[in-house]
């Protein structure tokens, strides 16, 4: 993946937290400062995620993590100082021992079958505090996580196999919310197939949610 065009949901690992500015230029103020400091990433580093908001030139809008999961810091970070960048299908999807038995673990390994199943040779990922914990080492998933799937669909999605896969995850330990990720922006799965099709979702894109009727152009 090119390193300077990250997208949405990457998770990135910041060279030095110093390059960390706020969304308009300025300096962190001392809770983002302190979450990025807790973020993993060793000594100077911290790991962040992409988030969708208008992008300057040579700048990445991201977000920081905080102790709890209402602690979200919005900050922006220079191309430059990305040393690693994480898509989620490239997200580790095994916990280790102690923290597999977590019911967001656990369904993290039940939705695999889930995928093969309902939706092969489709690239998905773990996204939240599981893919956050599983990139970082971080405990960041709780009992109580629910587990986020990001779902890469730059093609149509066979609504048949989507409703299946969404069904299936009503079976798994925890809440399972589906993102589908798009050349065009992001929509939550359920939501698609509430409605008919052919009706508007809500799309999400770096300019702020879109209510769109065609999520997939034609090319």
């Amino acid at each position: 993946m090119d390193r300077t065009a990250p997208s949405p949901h990457d998770l990135l690992l910041v060279s030095d937290r110093s390059a960390l500015r706020a969304p308009g230029g300025g300096p962190l103020d001392q809770a983002a400062t302190t979450a990025a400091a807790g973020s993993g990433g060793g000594d100077e580093g911290a790991w962040v995620v992409v988030r969708r908001a208008t992008r300057e030139t040579g700048w990445i809008p991201v977000g920081i993590r905080g102790a709890h999961r209402s602690c979200r810091f919005p900050a922006q970070m220079p191309a430059d100082a990305v040393a690693c960048a994480v898509p989620p299908a490239r997200v580790p999807r095994t916990a280790t021992p102690h923290r597999a038995r977590l019911p967001a673990f656990r369904a993290l390994h039940g939705f695999s079958h889930v995928a093969d199943t309902a939706l092969p040779g489709h690239r998905w990922g773990p996204g939240g505090s599981v893919g956050f914990e599983l990139v970082t080492g971080q405990a960041t998933v709780t009992a109580s996580s629910d587990l986020d799937v990001l779902l890469l669909a730059e093609q149509p999605l066979d609504r048949t196999a989507a409703r299946q896969a969404f069904e299936a995850t009503a079976r798994l330990p925890t809440r399972v919310d589906l993102h589908v990720l798009t050349p065009n922006g992001g929509f939550a799965l359920e939501e698609w197939l509430r409605e008919p099709a052919g009706a508007p979702v809500v799309l999400r894109t770096d300019l702020g949610p879109r209510l769109v009727t065609d999520i997939w152009p034609a090319p």
